[in-house]
């Protein structure tokens, strides 16, 4: 059976779930994502951030999770140098 996909690309799936991802609604962008192409580690906006930074930026640790075991990498550095762990450590 072939899988639905809702995304059409990575720019319209990273400013869908970019929301749900601050709001820490872990569900919903996992059943987003359930079915979807969308590249976890796609980086977006004019730092070239990804929904892993997001996450750790917002304290929205159930989605900061659910990202990582979808693949994200940890160690992504946006065009400032800035890690998912460093965002977290400058916001408590």
């Amino acid at each position: 059976m072939e899988s639905f996909n809702f995304f059409t690309d990575n720019e319209t799936a990273v400013y869908t779930l970019m929301p749900m991802v601050m709001a820490d609604q872990h569900r919903s962008v996992s059943e987003l994502l359930s079915n979807s192409k969308f590249d976890v580690n796609y980086a977006f906006g004019r730092v070239k951030r990804s929904l892993l930074h997001i996450a750790a930026n917002c304290g929205s640790v159930e989605c900061l999770v659910l990202l990582l075991k979808k693949g994200a990498n940890p160690n992504y550095q946006d065009i400032s140098g800035c890690t998912p762990l460093h965002l977290a450590a400058r916001n408590g």
